[in-house]
């Protein structure tokens, strides 16, 4: 799907707009929250998201924290994780990327996410009952294990 010939112009004209201040936030050697401050406010000056209701800073997944995220009509659309790049020469492909998003993020979410504690309180109530079910048939099984049954009077041997 080709982006409409107003939109790339839009967006072209938007990211010209934010050139000088990455070029100034880069020569100041910016720390990581400044960099998060000019993402949020190009997500809102080139893209046209609303940043005090459309990007969420420090979005709590499972255990840690994502920089930035986008939510539209309440419902999460896009994770936006900052980072500085320190070396030029270190180059990060997209599929490194996602093995790491499946190794930690979502195998997080799989292993301690809200599903998975469910998941293992039903396990723990149902191992409860099973074992009290069992406690209680052993706890009844050997009651009449010593009685007589035998129809001779109660007393003392006739001799």
């Amino acid at each position: 799907m080709a982006i409409p010939k107003k939109v790339a112009e839009r967006l072209v004209a938007g990211v010209k707009q934010f050139q000088p201040i990455l070029t100034a936030a880069k020569a100041r050697d910016v720390g990581e929250s400044d960099t998060v401050t000019i993402v949020k406010d190009m997500l809102a000056g080139v893209f046209g998201y609303d940043k005090y209701s459309d990007v969420t800073s420090e979005f709590a997944i499972r255990g840690t924290y994502c920089d930035l995220a986008i939510k539209m009509d309440g419902v999460l659309k896009t994770l936006i994780e900052v980072k500085r790049r320190l070396s030029p020469e270190v180059r990060i492909e997209t599929e490194q990327i996602r093995a790491v998003l499946m190794a930690e993020v979502i195998k997080r979410e799989v292993m301690e996410g809200e599903k998975a504690l469910a998941a293992q309180k039903k396990i723990t109530r149902s191992s409860n009952k099973s074992l009290r079910a069992e406690s209680s048939k052993v706890a009844d099984g050997p009651r009449n294990a010593g009685a007589d049954n035998s129809d001779a009077p109660k007393g003392k041997p006739s001799g």
